[in-house]
């Protein structure tokens, strides 16, 4: 079973490691697939740095073009991502502290 999180992130440079490792955590317990696929607004810090390193490390992690929108727009753009992986399941949630 196939699953996939969509994280909309802005300003989410210090958050996306820890994201990532609670996010893993959970989704290893439930499936031996999945992918956590972050929805990137530009933002002034360096979070699509940081989850450009991520990709680069991990092959679970994805992300979305990076589009100028408020959060709605961001997460469709994200959710649409993952449609076109074809995934069963999905989950969204934002990057904030305290996220699992």
């Amino acid at each position: 079973m196939l699953i996939s999180i969509v994280v909309p992130v802005y300003n989410e440079e210090k958050n996306i490691r820890e994201i990532l490792e609670r996010v893993r955590a959970v989704l290893e317990r439930m499936s031996s697939e999945f992918e956590i696929i972050f929805a990137m607004d530009p933002s002034p810090d360096r979070t699509e740095n940081v989850i450009l390193e991520a990709r680069a490390q991990d092959p679970c992690v994805k992300s979305s073009p990076r589009v100028m929108t408020a959060q709605k727009a961001n997460l469709a753009n994200g959710t649409s991502h993952a449609a076109l992986s074809h995934r069963k399941y999905r989950s969204f949630r934002n990057a904030y502290r305290g996220f699992v």
